[in-house]
């Protein structure tokens, strides 16, 4: 008899476990179609390392939420257990995110919406997307002026080049100083940036609003810069 009611208080608290609305000052509410079951996971970075955070296991069912208490806006992962290469990445920030995807295409057909940070974002990976494709393209014409030996044109591909690289940085540049009352701008200084002369770095870090400099990305650029500095001072 102590079986049976332990037995059913245990599966009582399994359901409510997997039913129950999850609680934080973030909450992310995904739907994947074509996904039925698995183990779904959000994760971040932390110390260099992917953790997971919250977790949900699906019985016939692609529509679930995961959630997480956030500090700031930062960059999480949803990862799917039985396939760890597929993750979409997305910007948290406070409040209910939404994201759809696909399961045959888990990363590259997902959509978030809810989420500031992730606008911001959006705006300049779009930008990002006409780089990369130039430069595709470069690659492209350079092997078949290279295959074709011609040197006149092959010249003029590496300053194009060269060009575009320098076009690129200057967009990323001036993206962040646009947006520096975003946790984009120092997430984008680290990410992109981080090469950059420490005059700049600096510059970028002085120019965030004071909210954004006690963010999660704003103190780890504020610790980025001051190890170069002392690696400079040497």
């Amino acid at each position: 008899m102590k079986r049976i009611i332990f037995a059913f208080a245990f599966l009582s608290v399994l359901i409510y476990s997997c039913t129950a609305k999850k609680e934080g000052n973030m909450v992310v509410d995904v739907a994947i179609n074509g996904l039925k079951k698995g183990t779904v996971y959000l994760q971040k970075i932390e110390n260099d390392s992917l953790v997971s955070i919250d977790s949900v296991k699906l019985q016939n069912k692609g529509e679930f939420q995961l959630a997480s208490n956030i500090e700031s806006p930062q960059v999480f992962f949803i990862t799917l257990k039985e396939a760890p290469d597929e993750k979409i990445q997305f910007f948290g920030d406070y409040g209910t995110i939404k994201i759809t995807s696909k399961l045959d295409r888990f990363a590259t057909s997902a959509k978030v919406s809810g989420s500031k940070t992730q606008d911001i974002l959006y705006k300049y990976d779009t930008i990002m997307d006409s780089f990369n494709n130039k430069r595709l393209q470069y690659i492209k014409n350079n092997f078949e002026a290279e295959k074709a030996k011609d040197t006149a044109k092959v010249n003029k591909l590496s300053k194009d080049y060269d060009n575009l690289v320098l076009r690129k940085y200057k967009y990323t540049l001036n993206f962040v100083f646009k947006h520096k009352d975003s946790d984009v701008a120092p997430y984008l200084t680290l990410t992109e940036l981080y090469d950059a002369q420490t005059v700049w770095l600096d510059s970028i870090y002085k120019s965030l609003k004071p909210e954004v400099q006690q963010s999660l990305y704003g103190k780890k650029l504020d610790s980025y810069i001051e190890k170069i500095k002392a690696e400079e001072a040497k």
